[in-house]
């Protein structure tokens, strides 16, 4: 009964220590914003938001009525493995 007694508090102890293996991932997007921004340069708009655990940051690159304009978002934060982005591009006057 004393080495069940004595098992039992090492494998708690054990638990303690190492915890319940939770995955606390957490990305950064400053290495990508950087890159677009070194690019493209200056951005025309840009727009952030912050929560409690994610970040998201918008820019959009190119004149409004010009025949091209394209713009990047960046989401990162608690729980993303990555730094996620999405790339959105508009043309017009396609004749």
């Amino acid at each position: 009964m004393k080495k069940i007694l004595i098992l039992l508090f090492i494998l708690v102890l054990s638990i303690s220590f190492f915890g319940c293996n939770k995955d606390e991932s957490y990305a950064d997007c400053d290495k990508e914003i950087q890159e677009v921004l070194a690019q493209y340069g200056k951005p025309t708009f840009e727009q952030h938001f912050t929560s409690e655990n994610t970040s998201t940051s918008h820019y959009v690159f190119g004149k409004l009525f010009s025949d091209t304009l394209i713009s990047y978002t960046f989401t990162w934060g608690k729980g993303y493995k990555e730094c996620q982005v999405v790339v959105e591009t508009q043309y017009s006057n396609l004749n």
